[in-house]
């Protein structure tokens, strides 16, 4: 008589789930830290003081160049916490020589400036993040970044949200408080009832071209390697809800014009005034922790940062960034690059389109491009 051995059905279910626990645990970040909640009031002035940061998780920064894994040339100390309504993050950025400031132009990032900044991976999927940026002027900067900030220019600077800096600056150094309003921060909470997100802290050295992070990334990815959310260390907030954003933006347009034309005989000029008016509104409300509802009424594409000038003498139409804050909200998730500028779709045309002349944006199907 033969005996059949065979491996026992539940052994094998057994091995296929450890095996898929253990590539699933080589994916995980490694490092985890609580953030912990604020319970003092803390007064946005640029002035750190002790007392109203005691409670916060201070950071500590390592080189990631020139030279990585030394110790920053310049002392820094990074404080981040939360209260109900507010993450707040701060920075000790101790100098003994002049810091280097050349704007103070919003969404100034350049190597010229020193820099502080915090990212954030919201949503912690390790592709995507947001990223608050000042520098010793005082200027606010921010961007979503895609993609694990792979390819030549992983990032959004036209994005921006709701927050606030303060900085001040002294002989020791210059000093920053940001303030970033729970509602304009899109996350989710865990089975646990905590939030767990991404988080990155960077100060930029210009003179020494140097990038102190938190924690220890190694610049092995190229130049944007302290952009990467897969290599931001995982924070625990474990008290902080969703606050759904609401944002309502009314505006109301008036002119007078005057025109002189000549009469049939010729004798007289005579006026004719014209009165032109306008409105619309804008709504921006978050219906749960990852939709939004962005709902407008006779929109005015008009009051958006102005776009820099280009000259177009070729028969191809002119790539222009998206600004129109409609249009940003996850704007990624339609962002299929393929290197360089080099895309599979956007939203404004300005030149030749199917043989007319671009002039004004419109909205056709699915597609915003010019119209004659």
């Amino acid at each position: 008589m033969m005996v059949s051995k065979s491996v026992p059905l539940g052994l094998v279910v057994l091995l296929f789930l450890i095996s898929c626990v253990s590539v699933e645990a080589q994916n995980q970040k490694i490092g985890q830290i609580v953030i912990p909640k604020i319970n003092s009031s803390i007064e946005l002035d640029g002035h750190i003081g002790e007392s109203e940061w005691r409670d916060a998780r201070l950071l500590p920064l390592t080189q990631m160049r020139p030279v990585f894994g030394e110790d920053p040339t310049e002392k820094t100390q990074v404080l981040v916490g939360y209260t109900r309504d507010y993450l707040y993050a701060a920075c000790r950025c101790y100098d003994a020589q002049p810091v280097s400031v050349a704007s103070f132009k919003r969404d100034y990032a350049r190597s010229d400036s020193d820099l502080f900044a915090i990212q954030l991976d919201t949503f912690n999927d390790n592709e995507n993040a947001n990223i608050f940026a000042t520098s010793p002027t005082g200027h606010r900067a921010d961007a979503s970044i895609i993609n694990d900030a792979s390819g030549s220019l992983p990032f959004d600077m036209d994005w921006g949200t709701v927050w606030e800096v303060e900085v001040r600056q002294d002989t020791s150094g210059w000093f920053a408080e940001m303030r970033i309003p729970v509602s304009s921060l899109r996350f989710e909470t865990n089975e646990k009832g905590q939030v767990v997100m991404g988080l990155t802290a960077l100060r930029f050295l210009s003179r020494e071209n140097e990038f102190d992070t938190y924690p220890n990334i190694s610049p092995e990815w190229g130049y944007f390697s302290h952009m990467k959310p897969s290599q931001s260390e995982d924070a625990v907030f474990k008290d902080l809800q969703p606050e759904p954003p609401l944002q309502v933006k009314p505006y109301l347009l008036a002119g007078l014009g005057q025109q002189h034309t000549l009469n049939s005989a010729g004798t007289n000029y005579n006026r004719e005034d014209n009165l032109t008016y306008d409105a619309g509104l804008d709504i921006k409300y978050g219906i749960t922790s990852n939709l939004t509802l962005d709902m407008t009424v006779n929109t005015d594409f008009a009051q958006i940062e102005a776009d820099n000038q280009k000259v177009n003498l070729s028969r191809f139409p002119l790539f222009f960034p998206e600004k129109r804050k409609f249009f940003q909200e996850r704007s990624s998730n339609f962002a299929f690059n393929f290197g360089d500028s080099n895309r599979l779709f956007y939203s404004r045309r300005i030149g030749l389109y199917r043989g007319n002349k671009l002039l004004h944006a419109e909205l056709v199907g699915c597609e915003i491009v010019g119209g004659s």
